[in-house]
């Protein structure tokens, strides 16, 4: 596929003419390039060998669409994304270059317009940035204070917190002009790459312009680097202001204050040492993928775009017409993160490394390193980053809830050093009520096979618990809490059953009505359930029957005899009674407590009383 026809037409417009003739020329000298994505698919850096997942978009189908709904629903909609930043809220702002907006989507999904109308001009400072007009954004940038930069054809703009959009350099015609004076009365090409030093000086790269600029605390623009002219090559390891460029791209400020600049038609990644030389990090000249695993300054790329900090002293960037992710490692050495120079979004919910992007463009990272990347799939996929690496030993920590301690054991109890990753196998007699673990880096299964029918608390469960980090197990013995219920005689059978087959107590229909008549002599029944072999206390072991909340002469305190299961104890009392006063009563049973001061929950039943007929 020629590289001319690889790029969006409204995106090529922002390229000077003399430079589009270029390209059809070296897009017809790559297209008789042998792309050997294949010899270089599975060497990918291991330790990015994350999930990927597209956040934004429907890939292949461009257009503007799903405000107010999910940004990855089937009616979501992006048109040429060319830049992302990943937010400290955790939203992402998408600059969508053909479609003149930028776009948001928040935390929780959902995508909405931060900025632009559509339309391709220069307009609405002072304004809403939703009323305003931005031509072709392609760089986005937030400062300390939360105010968002919009690096656009003609003008960078920012948008406060407030949501109200200013200028800060540009009138929105395309030129390169002010240097010296003023950012405010200056012009710019094409800004397609920036960022803040730790001083608050904003560099950017002026694309059109082949040039590399810096706007100071001041306000003054100047020239860095760069000399305005394209060429292929040149310049290493001269003063970067003689240094000729090729379409200055992505941006980042290496933690010496180096500016490192993906420079897209030297094929080249450099380094411009803060008022000195300029010099080649990765990349001979040579417009192709090739070296991973080995030295980046002996390797290969095709068009780098996007750039950004790996948080371990190297930098990931983008190939736009290499189809790649790659990393620059603090080292030296280059690996690929995602793609085989396949021009396809495929592998979402997968491995990165088995997954292919089609032209990737701008590069995001957040807090927690996840890597953002813009696509011509009309896409922003994310590659979810690993978890950080644990050095030393880690500890595990096995403890039996305190107020169960009497009734069970864990083994190994308290605290013991394992190597991170490792396994514990540990022991819980008898079956507890809960095992669960209080910190995140347990990760527990267990491996004894439970026997159907076996008592509840009894027998022994063993898990096997994997520790990534400091780890902390409970198990926790809890009888089942007594449970007072209360049924009549005709009724109470059928109720005992179902406590039985379930191995839970299942309270009776609070709603229910039983009829009995003024003077009839009547039964009831109330139960406890408890764990087989957890004897109550014979102090407590007694039930009090109470009709609207008065008990009922005779039916206090009676002693609750034992019902034999082989799952659970349930034992039963019997309340013999009649009433004078026809209507509903609310019958109830209340236990005192047991061994272990778990307060019983008492059970109630309506009952109704008719006069005799």
């Amino acid at each position: 596929m020629l590289l001319l026809n690889r790029i969006p037409k409204a995106f090529a417009n922002s390229f000077p003419k003399t430079w589009q003739q270029s390209l059809v020329r070296l897009s017809t000298l790559a297209a008789n390039c042998t792309i050997i994505a294949a010899t270089f698919a599975v060497l990918s850096t291991p330790s990015y060998a994350q999930n990927v997942t597209t956040i934004a978009g429907n890939n292949g189908l461009s257009g503007f669409a799903g405000d107010g709904g999910s940004a990855t629903a089937p009616a979501a909609r992006l048109l040429f994304p060319l830049a992302v930043l990943a937010r400290a809220d955790g939203s992402v702002l998408i600059a969508e270059q053909a479609g003149n907006r930028v776009r948001k989507v928040d935390v929780g999904g959902v995508i909405t317009t931060f900025a632009g109308t559509g339309g391709n001009s220069f307009t609405g400072d002072s304004g809403p940035a939703t009323a305003a007009q931005i031509n072709g954004p392609g760089a986005l940038l937030e400062d300390a204070a939360g105010n968002i930069y919009i690096g656009s054809r003609g003008a960078i703009r920012k948008v406060t917190p407030a949501g109200i959009i200013s200028t800060i350099v540009g009138n929105g015609t395309q030129a390169n002009t002010g240097d010296g004076g003023l950012a405010t009365a200056a012009q710019v090409f094409t800004v397609w790459g920036m960022r803040f030093d730790s001083a608050g000086n904003l560099f950017f790269s002026d694309f059109g312009a082949h040039v590399v600029r810096k706007i100071d605390t001041a306000g003054m623009i100047t020239k860095i680097a760069g000399t305005g002219v394209a060429a292929a090559s040149g310049g290493d390891n001269l003063p970067a202001l003689t240094a000729p460029l090729n379409l200055p791209l992505g941006i980042v400020i290496a933690a010496d204050g180096s500016l490192i600049v993906a420079v897209g038609f030297q094929y080249r990644v450099r380094k411009i040492i803060p008022g000195g030389n300029i010099t080649t990090i990765a990349g001979t000249g040579a417009n192709s993928s090739t070296g991973d695993n080995g030295p980046a300054t002996a390797a290969t790329l095709n068009i780098p775009w996007g750039l950004v900090t790996d948080g371990n002293g190297g930098y990931f960037v983008s190939e736009f017409s290499g189809n790649r992710v790659r990393n620059i490692a603090g080292s030296g050495t280059i690996t690929t993160v995602i793609g085989d120079g396949t021009a396809t979004n495929t592998g979402d919910g997968g491995l990165a490394t088995a997954a292919t992007i089609n032209v990737p463009n701008g590069l995001g990272r957040d807090n927690a390193g996840n890597l953002f990347i813009t696509s011509d799939g009309h896409v922003v996929r994310k590659i979810i980053a690993p978890p950080p690496p644990i050095l030393g030993p880690s500890v595990f920590n096995a403890y039996v809830n305190t107020t169960t301690a009497a009734l069970g054991t864990i083994t190994p109890a308290g605290e013991q050093t394992v190597p991170f990753g490792g396994t514990v196998m540990m022991t819980v007699t008898p079956n507890p009520r809960h095992v669960h673990r209080v910190s995140s880096n347990c990760i527990y299964t267990q491996t004894n096979q439970p026997v159907a029918f076996v008592p509840i608390g009894t027998g022994i469960n063993t898990y096997a618990v994997t520790v990534n980090g400091p780890c902390q197990m409970e198990a926790t013995f809890t009888p089942l809490i007594p449970k007072a219920s209360v049924a009549i005689e005709a009724t109470a059978n059928a109720l005992f059953m179902m406590t039985e087959r379930s191995q839970i107590y299942v309270a009776p229909t609070a709603g229910a009505q039983t009829m009995s008549t003024l003077g009839q002599s009547v039964t009831f029944k109330a139960w406890l359930t408890d764990i087989a072999g957890v004897p109550y206390a014979s102090a407590t072991n007694v039930i009090t029957f109470k009709a609207n909340g008065a008990a009922i002469a005779g039916c206090s305190n009676v002693p609750l005899t034992l019902r034999g299961s082989n799952v659970l104890h349930i034992r039963e009392a019997n309340c013999v009674t009649s009433f004078a006063v026809a209507g509903n009563t609310v019958i109830t049973s209340e236990f005192g407590g047991d061994t272990y001061n778990f307060p019983a929950v008492s059970g109630g039943l309506n009952h109704s009383v008719s006069a005799a007929p």
